[in-house]
């Protein structure tokens, strides 16, 4: 449902933790992709992280939540880190790295 609202493309799923170091939520597999617009995307179980900082894209991809009837229960935006910023400026040199700043829960 959230992938087709978003218009979302997942391209690989992450093995979640082992139960024992992980509650139930974050044992769920991590689903990765993309939305059209080229930002990564994360759903892990209920939770969405999109890979934007800026107010209009995240107000723009609530709305679209709205329109197919998702509940949303928080929105929670994060700022990057210093250290999400240093490893972004060095995948942006072609050094492989983990995706940025993360928008939500």
């Amino acid at each position: 449902m959230i992938a087709q609202a978003l218009g979302a493309t997942f391209t690989h799923t992450v093995a979640p933790l082992p139960m024992r170091f992980a509650t139930p939520q974050a044992a769920a597999p991590i689903e990765h992709g993309t939305l059209p617009q080229g930002w990564w995307i994360e759903l892990q179980g209920q939770t969405l992280r999109v890979g934007t900082t800026e107010p209009a894209e995240a107000q723009m991809l609530l709305d679209a939540l709205r329109r197919a009837n998702v509940s949303i229960r928080r929105f929670q935006p994060v700022r990057p880190s210093l250290e999400d910023l240093f490893i972004d400026a060095l995948a942006d040199q072609g050094t492989s790295a983990r995706p940025g700043a993360r928008i939500g829960k």
